[in-house]
């Protein structure tokens, strides 16, 4: 199922007016901590894989997924948002699908089937971008991870963030009311975790994420949350990490905000739950799944056999 949506639109030139007040007072603190937070997912990757070089007449299309993990202690948690989006500069086009955290998918040469959030358990970032390759038959190019317990400590650096919940709820002890609420970083990962209560579901949780987001980066452009940067960068230096560079950030800056402006966002709505022998599991569609590679695919100028590049080209295996 296929939306046109303006958050991503106000969600970008907020990003860029935080951008444009970082570069001016801490362009050097930047550089430092996107090399910090950088980790190669596959071995020598310089360019995506199925990509020529940049050149200013022809820009290849490129694919980010969006990680949010939840590790707690010793855990090694899981990857319970997965956001993936592919970016068409030349067309100046963006496609952003989130893929359920409970779908039902084959674990990449695990010879096993699980919910897709499980991958990550099994093998970290790199089983869990092998296993979305899988499902969509696109490569993925860039990987941003986060840790949502480090979410909270955003938040907090930031300052209180407000939102509008559609729908009183209770969630970890706490209660929200329907209306405009005001949330701290604790209070605002219970709002963003509830889902049981939802009858949207896990798509009801996808838009309070979104929400929570939108308010978060509206709260950073604030003049007065410039004092907290240092304390900020030094919260997303602890629980961000990703293969961009910074020199690569800077190169794909510019076509990431002109392609949001037409920006299309996908949902699986076509498909089932069901509870096998206790465990909730969200089954996809096929047609929908398939109709979904395919449009991925074109976005991404790929050929019907373009494949990703699977462990025939990754010499290692990350930690992160």
């Amino acid at each position: 199922m296929k939306r046109l949506i303006k958050w991503p639109v106000i969600l970008l030139v907020s990003c860029l007016a935080v951008v444009t007040c970082v570069a001016v007072i801490a362009a050097h603190q930047i550089e430092q901590l996107s090399d910090s937070v950088y980790q190669p997912l596959r071995a020598n990757e310089e360019l995506p894989q199925h990509s020529v070089l940049f050149s200013k007449q022809e820009k290849s299309p490129f694919s980010i997924a969006l990680l949010g993990v939840d590790e707690r202690g010793e855990d090694k948690g899981r990857a319970d948002t997965i956001i993936i989006c592919t970016i068409n500069p030349n067309e100046q086009s963006a496609k952003l699908i989130s893929i359920p955290r409970d779908t039902y998918v084959e674990i990449f040469e695990r010879h096993m089937s699980d919910k897709i959030n499980h991958a990550y358990a099994y093998g970290g970032t790199l089983l869990t971008v092998q296993t979305i390759e899988q499902l969509l038959e696109i490569p993925i190019d860039y990987v941003v991870k986060v840790n949502m317990e480090g979410f909270t400590e955003i938040i907090d650096a930031i300052g209180d963030i407000e939102v509008d919940n559609e729908m009183a709820f209770r969630s970890d002890g706490e209660a929200f009311k329907k209306g405009t609420i005001v949330l701290d970083g604790e209070r605002a990962l219970k709002y963003v975790r509830m889902r049981y209560e939802d009858p949207q579901g896990d798509f009801g949780r996808q838009n309070r994420q979104k929400d929570v987001l939108k308010a978060l980066v509206t709260e950073a452009t604030k003049l007065q949350t410039v004092r907290h940067y240092p304390q900020i960068f030094e919260v997303i230096e602890q629980n961000v990490e990703m293969n961009l560079s910074f020199d690569t950030l800077m190169a794909l800056r510019k076509d990431v905000m002109t392609s949001f402006q037409q920006l299309e966002q996908y949902y699986f709505t076509q498909g089932a739950g069901k509870t096998v022998d206790g465990i909730y599991y969200y089954f996809l569609d096929e047609t929908e799944l398939h109709n979904l590679q395919i449009t991925l695919q074109s976005h991404l100028n790929l050929s019907s056999k373009t494949r990703p590049p699977h462990t025939e080209q990754i010499a290692g295996i990350l930690n992160f």
